[in-house]
This record gives structure tokens, C-alpha cells and sequence, in this order.
């Protein structure tokens, strides 16, 4: 898993790239892995009715809701060389 975080003002956004199934290990792709992290996380953010985040069953929800899709697709421009000086 790979992750990128976005900050502008007071909104933060989480990319993160998953190659397992979601279900296989909900809590670590968050980070909440123990008793207490996830129910805190659940305090701080918006989970869009998906539930308190205490169990796997709800993080697993949450995650599957929270799933960005693109909008656009655009390579970045192709870059020349710099002369040689």
C-alpha cells in the first residue's frame, strides 16, 4: 500500500493505493490497527453513515464508500532536456 496525503485549508483527503482486497485488512490500510484508534478516527471525521468505525465490518464500509473515481486523465506534458552548458 502506498498513501499521499492533501491538505488545503481545513480539508485533508487520503490517496490511498491498495493492492489487497479491501476486506483483508481494513484497519491496517487505515492505520487504526488496535482497540482504540479506529473509534477515535470515527470521532474526528465524517463516515457518512457507515457506522462508528469498531469493527472490520465497518471499516471495511467506510473505505469502500470513501472510493474516489476519476475525473479526468491527463499525463503530464513531455518535458525537453535543459541545453548542456
Amino acid at each position: 500500500m502506498a498513501s499521499t496525503v492533501y491538505q488545503r485549508d481545513d480539508i485533508v483527503v487520503r490517496l490511498m493505493d491498495c493492492r489487497a482486497p479491501l476486506d483483508s485488512a481494513a484497519s491496517s490500510i487505515l492505520g487504526v490497527s488496535g482497540p482504540l484508534k479506529a473509534p477515535v478516527l470515527g470521532r474526528l471525521i465524517e463516515t457518512s453513515g457507515c457506522g462508528e468505525l469498531r469493527t472490520e465490518r465497518e471499516i471495511t464500509r467506510f473505505i469502500a464508500h470513501a472510493d474516489m473515481r476519476m475525473i479526468t486523465d491527463r499525463p503530464a506534458p513531455a518535458t525537453t532536456p535543459a541545453p548542456a552548458s
